[in-house]
Order: structure tokens, then sequence, then C-alpha cells
């Protein structure tokens, strides 16, 4: 799979999000009961409480997925 097939549209990630348990705070921060993420100006800044986690340098939606994963922000089994 190419890079460009690996990005997803807003509407993608929002949905994803959201059937994740996660609340739009605005248009670009997501927010759930362990974490914070954000669609930045280059891709997506995860951060915890006060604390920065990790960000990406572009909207590939499987890095979001397996950081949220991996830190156990969202469930393994999410839905997808």
């Amino acid at each position: 799979m190419n890079q460009d097939q690996q990005k997803f549209t807003i509407g993608q990630l929002d949905s994803f999000l959201k059937k994740n348990d996660f609340k739009q705070l605005d248009g670009v921060t997501y927010i759930n009961k362990k974490c914070k993420v954000v669609i930045g100006k280059r891709g997506y800044i995860v951060t915890s409480g006060e604390n920065y986690v990790s960000s990406s340098s572009d909207y590939n939606l499987y890095w979001l997925i397996g950081v949220l994963t991996y830190l156990e922000y969202i469930n393994r089994n999410y839905v997808s």
C-alpha cells in the first residue's frame, strides 16, 4: 500500500475516532478518557494529560491506530 492509500479524509478520521469513544472538542481536537488527538498542520499530535506522547509527519491513520492501541488509549479490538 502506498502513502496516498494510507491517508484518510477528515470525515473518515472523525468517524473512526467517534466510534472509539472520542468526543470532538473543536474542528481539530478529539479527546477520550485517556488522551487527546489533535490534527496538526503536518500530522497528528497525541497527548495524555499534560504530557506529550507522539506526533506524526503526515496523516497516516494506521500510524494513529498503532499509537493509540500500543499505548492502550483505545481497545486493541477497536471499531473500524
